[in-house]
């Protein structure tokens, strides 16, 4: 088997095989380190290292990660380098352990207790399978009483559905017409939003 048609079949040229032979008697090695230019031509200057040190450095900006200050840089012209970049010149300049990051306050989810039905309704979505298909299943909840107030089945999960069970439970609660009176209407995990039932109306929905 000769070396014209291994190379062949590697499609690889044989004066480049030549030339790693060659290179490894004379440095025991078959390759020159990693392929590919010594010096990338998109490697930052030395003004922009200096702008990226100064950035870091800057008070105002203490509580931002290496990817969001790359965003405010690029925002305010000051800077166009990826994030990667802000990293590893904040990494050398000993500018990454010292970041002091807000803590997040956590948003409280607002707590709704009715004491009566109709006062707080919750939604609640669900598929079922028919052979081939599936159908959607959505069910408005009366969270006092634990009620199935309206439902709709339908063959999509779309807004139009939910405004069809929403309007079944307001006939079925004898709420049409109803005025000055409200209730919130939410989804199970999810922030309740209030919205006015007078009229039959459907405004959180919209």
């Amino acid at each position: 088997m000769s070396i014209k048609y291994c190379c062949d079949k590697l499609r690889l040229d044989v004066k480049r095989y030549q030339r790693w032979i060659r290179l490894y008697g004379k440095t025991g090695r078959y390759g020159d380190g990693k392929p590919g230019l010594k010096k990338a031509p998109h490697r930052l200057l030395p003004k922009e290292r200096e702008d990226i040190i100064k950035l870091a450095k800057d008070d105002k900006h203490m509580d931002l990660s290496h990817r969001q200050l790359s965003v405010v840089a690029s925002e305010t012209g000051e800077v166009e380098a990826s994030a990667s970049s802000f990293y590893r010149v904040m990494k050398q300049n000993q500018l990454m352990e010292n970041r002091q990051r807000k803590p997040k306050t956590p948003q409280a989810k607002p707590e709704v207790k009715p004491d009566g039905p109709n006062q707080v309704w919750s939604w609640d979505l669900t598929y079922i399978a028919l052979g081939p298909i599936f159908v959607y299943l959505f069910a408005i909840i009366d969270v006092y009483s634990r009620k199935i107030v309206g439902w709709h089945l339908g063959f999509n999960a779309r807004v139009e559905s939910m405004k069809k069970a929403w309007d079944k439970a307001l006939v079925n609660e004898n709420l049409i017409g109803v005025k000055d009176r409200k209730t919130v209407f939410q989804r199970s995990g999810d922030q309740a939003t209030l919205c006015s039932i007078s009229n039959a109306s459907r405004q959180c929905l919209d």
